[in-house]
């Protein structure tokens, strides 16, 4: 947004496919405190906003109540996620959103297909099956000394470290393959069956189904 208050028509453009209570939330944390803004349209309260983001930086409208006369005035900002369908709020140190993309590639999907993902149940956080097939870490498809891990049927989160159970992202696959009506869906769906199965001592026999089906 502070990049954008020198191009008003950009910014409102942008701003205008925000919900009203976002643009409160930034508002507010420019500002420094609370505000209802209750009578205020939303191209008005984005025209607020973005004289509020023009002013010089280090300008605020926040004193420090206790201790205004001996230290500087200082500015919060709120970095929100890209995607649109999500806009959850970023903490400083994060280089993605936690929510909504891969924490391998760190890009997200904008018609994100759950049964394409796998997610840590400890930590919540998701990755792209393809992202996690590509990686040693995760352990999918590999021996155990690969790994230096026994895994069977069953990966690990990359970014957590914690196990996981590996079926359930499995089963999505093969009920997508029998639901399908297109050749190429089918084809791809049981491939990704065969390679989460790859390896695997405990469920071999689950695995010869998927090698006769490819």
């Amino acid at each position: 947004i502070h990049a954008l208050s020198n191009q008003p028509e950009e910014a409102s453009e942008l701003l205008n496919s925000w919900s009203r209570d976002e643009i409160m939330k930034i508002i507010c944390a420019e500002m420094g405190k609370e505000r209802k803004y209750t009578g205020l349209a939303k191209p008005k309260l984005i025209e607020t906003l973005l004289k509020l983001v023009s002013r010089p930086l280090g300008e605020t409208s926040r004193p420090d109540r206790k201790n205004s006369k001996k230290k500087r005035k200082t500015t919060s900002y709120i970095i929100c996620c890209e995607n649109v369908a999500c806009r959850a709020a970023l903490g400083t140190e994060d280089t993605f959103c936690r929510k909504c993309s891969c924490c391998v590639c760190q890009n997200y999907d904008e018609d994100k297909d759950p049964s394409l993902w796998i997610t840590c149940e400890a930590c919540g956080v998701s990755c792209h099956l393809e992202c996690a097939l590509e990686q040693e870490r995760y352990g999918i498809g590999c021996d155990d000394d690969e790994v230096g891990r026994a895994l069977d049927g069953r990966f690990y989160c990359a970014f957590c470290g914690k196990d996981n159970d590996l079926l359930g992202c499995w089963r999505q696959q093969v009920k997508v393959a029998k639901e399908t009506q297109r050749v190429d869906v089918l084809c791809y769906r049981v491939s990704l069956g065969q390679k989460l199965l790859r390896g695997t001592r405990k469920y071999r026999y689950l695995l010869e189904l998927m090698d006769e089906a490819v």
